[in-house]
């Protein structure tokens, strides 16, 4: 899963790999910062302009209705995505046929500030299991931002 979102990663930003962080910061219950983590460029995969924004057209119709990602969709934030069910050995009768679901994404599309992978150990299908579960994650991250564009207006 860290390789895949850092992929998706270069795909969002146009082809600078990051080193992946899980935590970007911790803040204590007053709000100081407790712990901070900064990024690190590690390379950069060269291909055309046109390229990366074919890809990130691509994957956020994935997210749209009918999409097998659309599960994934929340109000006021457009986001990007790829479905995937990886077949399985079973390692017993009760496992037979349980493939694992996978869910690559982020978010916002034109700016994105965040990759969500959801990895599904036998879940079934990606855009079933996988890509609701990426949507819990969106809505909790983005839940402030969403209710700013719902209230918003002229204001």
């Amino acid at each position: 899963p860290m390789q895949v979102a850092r992929m998706m990663s270069a795909v969002a930003n146009g082809g600078i790999l990051w080193r992946p962080r899980l935590v970007q910061r911790v803040e204590r219950v007053d709000g100081t910062l407790a712990y901070s983590s900064s990024s690190k460029m590690t390379g950069r995969v060269d291909l055309s302009p046109v390229v990366w924004a074919f890809l990130r057209h691509a994957l956020s119709g994935v997210v749209n209705e009918g999409g097998t990602g659309a599960a994934a969709r929340i109000p006021g934030v457009e986001v990007a995505g790829k479905t995937g069910t990886a077949q399985s050995v079973a390692k017993s009768d009760s496992t037979k046929g349980q493939d694992h679901a996978w869910f690559a994404s982020f978010a916002p599309v034109q700016d994105a500030e965040v990759v969500v992978v959801v990895f599904v150990e036998r879940g079934g299908k990606g855009g079933q299991v996988a890509a609701p579960i990426a949507r819990q994650i969106y809505q909790a991250i983005f839940l402030e931002k969403v209710a700013m564009v719902s209230v918003g207006g002229d204001g």
